[in-house]
């Protein structure tokens, strides 16, 4: 069970799809060696059921890690040049003098052609200057912006702040 998880969590930090197909490969052939080597004697609805405990191990902290986002997720438009994006204020808000940091649910976005598409997930926006002060917990607000992924850290022991608010 615990060779799932570690796997499992392997598989979901690795960053390209033939990685983690790998790793679920290896996954399979170390499960199947400890059957054959360990769980010979056990009957055979026991063996399964043990085998679907392992593998939901192995796909629970895999998902954690590596998400998939559906189709009308804000990640899918990034880099389309400026976008009007509509959400709405989320808790976590962190007022300051001269900047404030918002973390929007993104309900909409209206790309070149004027036609609104409905979204979802969630961006964190800086608002700077005399807005800062103007904007509260439950407001809806449209504004013109870039939509970007977060810049990978360039120190590999560095803290990876995309996984940490992708977790979030």
């Amino acid at each position: 069970f615990v060779v799932s998880l570690s796997m499992g969590a392997v598989a979901g930090g690795s960053e390209t799809h033939l990685s983690q197909f790998l790793i679920f490969l290896a996954f399979c052939f170390a499960i199947s060696l400890g059957f054959t080597l360990r769980w010979v004697g056990l009957p055979r609805s026991a063996s399964l059921v043990l085998l679907g405990c392992f593998v939901v191990a192995f796909f629970s902290v895999h998902s954690i890690l590596h998400p998939i986002f559906p189709r009308n997720h804000i990640t899918n438009f990034t880099g389309r040049g400026p976008l009007i994006v509509e959400g709405r204020i989320l808790a976590p808000l962190d007022p300051g003098l001269e900047r404030t940091y918002l973390t929007i649910e993104v309900l909409a976005i209206t790309n070149h052609d004027q036609r609104p598409i409905r979204v979802c997930g969630r961006m964190r926006v800086t608002v700077y200057g005399p807005y800062s002060q103007t904007v509260f917990v439950g407001d809806r607000i449209r504004f013109v912006s870039f939509v970007h992924t977060i810049r990978p850290c360039a120190n590999p022991h560095a803290f990876d702040y995309r996984r940490f608010l992708a977790l979030k």
